[in-house]
């Protein structure tokens, strides 16, 4: 029989290894996120908040390929632009959330519009900030969605709740546009004509053309030069 003395000094022998005593002093591991952008400019900037706090990243161009690395890599958080070629963020939401609905996304946008963060949050999001947030601000909505808490920026709420109490001045309201009419909108700026949008969108150019004319009616423009300066004014591009 192996005696143990009563006298050996406090941890004479390893502790186990549930012993909590002693937590780590840093996290031990950063959250793994997919960020979503297909603004290059906007995806250098977002990389570089969420390096410099030790974040893992991962880099998609279009919701096509968030889900394909979703599906490979497992994130902790997705962060999702929503006016993107090919397929946009609300659909890619809706498609992750189907199949990984553990996977706190964030949406990422320029535009506050309430349909478009309506459409956002019902896909499955657990989050929305705008381009226009800080940093800081990026760091506390990751914080709260991977603690299942969700979390809108003070824009997206402002936008709810005018929209809901119908407190918002007609004279500023802007009409309710499309996330196809904002995605033609953002490709007409890029340069782009019809043929190449429909190629983009996977549409015809009719379908384009058709999508033109009802911004021009509904903004009371006369054509892609004014829409251009509008959108500028609105910040409906970037």
């Amino acid at each position: 029989e192996i005696v143990v003395p009563s006298s050996l000094p406090p941890l004479a022998y390893p502790p186990l290894a549930t012993d909590r005593r002693d937590p780590p002093a840093i996290e031990l591991t950063k959250a793994l996120v997919l960020v979503v952008e297909d603004n290059p400019a906007n995806m250098e900037t977002m990389t570089g908040y969420l390096k410099s706090r030790g974040y893992r990243l991962i880099e998609a161009i279009n919701g096509r390929i968030a889900i394909d690395l979703a599906k490979l890599h497992h994130p902790d958080i997705i962060l999702m632009d929503i006016s993107m070629p090919d397929m946009n963020g609300i659909e890619a939401t809706q498609l992750v959330n189907n199949k990984k609905p553990w996977v706190k996304i964030i949406g990422l946008s320029i535009h506050t519009q309430a349909v478009i963060i309506k459409k956002m949050l019902a896909a499955g999001a657990f989050g929305f900030v705008t381009k226009n947030s800080s940093s800081e601000e990026l760091f506390t909505a990751i914080d709260k969605v991977r603690n299942n808490q969700k979390y809108l920026c003070p824009e997206a709420l402002e936008a709810l709740t005018n929209d809901l109490t119908g407190q918002e001045d007609d004279s500023m309201r802007t009409p309710q546009l499309t996330l196809t009419e904002l995605e033609v909108i953002r490709l007409v700026a890029d340069g782009h004509c019809n043929h190449d949008i429909a190629g983009m969108l996977f549409v015809s150019d009719k379908t384009i053309e058709r999508h033109k004319t009802n911004l021009f009616r509904k903004l009371n423009l006369p054509n892609s030069a004014a829409l251009i300066n509008y959108a500028i004014k609105n910040n409906l591009i970037i």
